[in-house]
């Protein structure tokens, strides 16, 4: 399309277009210098030795001191003497390692690793950055930003109400990184003779936690009521009041109708799955719960995750990832405690009285009201129990 047809009455300004151009490549050029040299020092500090026939570069050496600086929670000064005494008084004559702990900082940023500490309102209001940089107290619950003196006492560590407020930087680099990182240096490119400079892209596939983390990180409620991500309000759920908790039923309404564990008889199972719910229907639940039409502890969602910011977020497949390890431990702890007896009691058997369930397990009363519980078949006896010990030791 013709630039004049757009503006007939503008004549083109080349000579300011020509001016511009060059002024952007002078920016791209200058940016482009300022990575190049990053790079190289970054390759001189990972392959220079500290000295003469040592098998440690100078930013190996550095890392690996300010990682035990990290992991034992050594003090600065500390720190700093071991950096001092390891150039002074241990390595050899021609080293070539930082003195200090600013000097080992000063190296991580000669090669793009340093970092940026920013403070947190106690309270999980707002972090001190951007237009709350400069603030003294939190603008939100008024807390001061500094803790005062406690000579030496030991602060216990608090649980996190938001971690969106922790998220939020995190967040706004992957917006950055799926918009396009800019003169991006790749340094493996020149023996293939393909340009080194390119834009950079990328997304956030999923997250990985436990399950206590999936419910704080993606916002979906896992207690009490619509506790599934999947089924939501739909998941058939109810309040016992021996046990005092929720109980989940029909457990078997995603098996077929056609397999044995479905059940048979009065006891078979033909409640249908619900329908699954992806983040479209949960985008528009939780405009509901914004709006009053739904209350907030039925909902199955206790506020909107910061992760939907991201524009692709929503039309991901697979958003959370379950860490199986915890829950291999917790299912097969509670697996062995069910088989045990150690569920078993009173309770229990109330609970199933209470919900029509299992009626061969029902407490038994005697003519002398004395109650007995049947034996449950899935309780392992004492020479089963045994054996079940003995093969779990050999695991």
């Amino acid at each position: 399309m013709c630039i004049d047809g757009l503006y007939p009455d503008q004549p083109i300004d080349e000579e300011h277009i020509r001016v511009t151009t060059e002024d952007e490549n002078q920016g791209t050029k200058r940016r482009r210098a300022a990575v190049a040299r990053e790079q190289q020092t970054t390759y001189e500090f990972s392959r220079t030795p500290i000295f003469p026939g040592a098998k440690c570069s100078r930013l190996s050496y550095t890392l690996l001191i300010l990682n035990l600086h990290a992991r034992f929670g050594c003090s600065n000064k500390c720190i700093s003497g071991i950096f001092r005494l390891l150039a002074e008084k241990v390595l050899p004559e021609g080293r070539d390692v930082p003195n200090s702990r600013p000097e080992a900082k000063r190296v991580l940023k000669a090669v793009g690793m340093d970092y940026e500490m920013i403070h947190a309102c106690e309270n999980d209001c707002i972090l001190y950055r951007g237009e709350y940089r400069d603030l003294m107290s939190c603008s939100i619950c008024e807390t001061s930003r500094y803790r005062a003196d406690t000579q030496g006492e030991t602060i216990p560590r608090k649980k996190v109400k938001n971690i969106d407020i922790y998220l939020k930087p995190l967040v706004e680099e992957l917006q950055q990184v799926w918009t396009g990182v800019d003169d991006v240096y790749d340094g493996r490119t020149e023996r293939i003779g393909r340009d080194r400079w390119f834009t950079l892209k990328g997304v956030l596939l999923w997250t990985m936690y436990d399950y206590p983390g999936f419910a704080q990180v993606s916002g979906f409620q896992t207690s009490r009521y619509a506790t599934c991500p999947t089924c939501g309000p739909a998941l058939p759920v109810a309040r016992s009041s021996h046990l005092s908790k929720q109980v989940y039923m029909s457990y078997s309404t995603y098996i077929p109708l056609d397999d044995p564990l479905c059940g048979t008889g009065a006891e078979r199972n033909i409640v249908e799955p619900p329908i699954p719910l992806d983040m479209h229907l949960w985008a528009q639940r939780w405009k509901d719960v914004e709006a009053g039409h739904i209350p907030i502890e039925k909902a199955g969602l206790k506020r909107w995750s910061i992760l939907h910011r991201l524009p692709y977020w929503k039309d991901l497949l697979i958003q959370h990832l379950l860490d199986p390890m915890h829950i291999e431990a917790n299912v097969t702890k509670s697996l062995i405690k069910r088989i045990f007896g150690e569920k078993d009691g009173k309770p229990a058997r109330r609970a199933c009285e209470e919900f029509g369930v299992h009626p061969d397990q029902w407490i038994q009363v005697s003519d002398r009201d004395i109650e007995s519980l049947p034996p449950a078949p899935w309780i392992l006896t004492t020479e089963e129990r045994k054996i079940c010990r003995q093969r779990i030791s050999e695991i």
